[in-house]
């Protein structure tokens, strides 16, 4: 499936990065899994997943120098995106509760903003225990991971 949603769009970094993990865990193909990896980098320069991935994926080749490379781009993008979760959930305390349902938009103070965030799309579903939606905050991978590790 992944391959064929890559002829009608090349550039989906996420099938790129499924189709790495495949190639090097499931079919010991490590040469296409590299090559998926770099792909998923391509697109997506800040992937930190892929980079991960490009890492082991070299370091499994015996290709430490560069695998370590790769897993320290992993590590500085993960903490760029850490920086950006904490000053977002330093802001939402000053957010005025919304009714339930409601969605607003909140623009976040200068100590909280990133280059790639300054609004945030937020929908309050419960006021007590206090509880929001934000759109967009988790990828759909991200989601998925949360969900399989929560049902064991």
């Amino acid at each position: 499936r992944f391959e064929a949603a890559l002829d009608i769009n090349p550039k989906l970094a996420d099938c790129h990065l499924n189709l790495a993990i495949l190639h090097s865990e499931s079919l010991q193909d490590y040469e296409a899994a590299e090559r998926h990896a770099r792909e998923a980098i391509a697109v997506n320069r800040g992937y930190v997943k892929a980079h991960q991935m490009l890492g082991n994926i070299l370091q499994d080749q015996g290709r430490t120098e560069e695998a370590t490379e790769h897993h320290l781009i992993a590590h500085h993008l993960a903490m760029e995106h850490s920086a950006a979760d904490i000053r977002i959930a330093q802001a939402m305390p000053r957010v005025a509760v919304q009714e339930s349902g409601k969605s607003h938009i909140i623009e976040l103070p200068p100590e909280a903003a990133t280059s790639e965030v300054q609004r945030l799309e937020v929908e309050t579903l419960s006021a007590e225990p206090l509880l929001f939606r934000i759109p967009g905050f988790l990828s759909a991978n991200e989601r998925q991971y949360i969900m399989d590790r929560a049902q064991g």
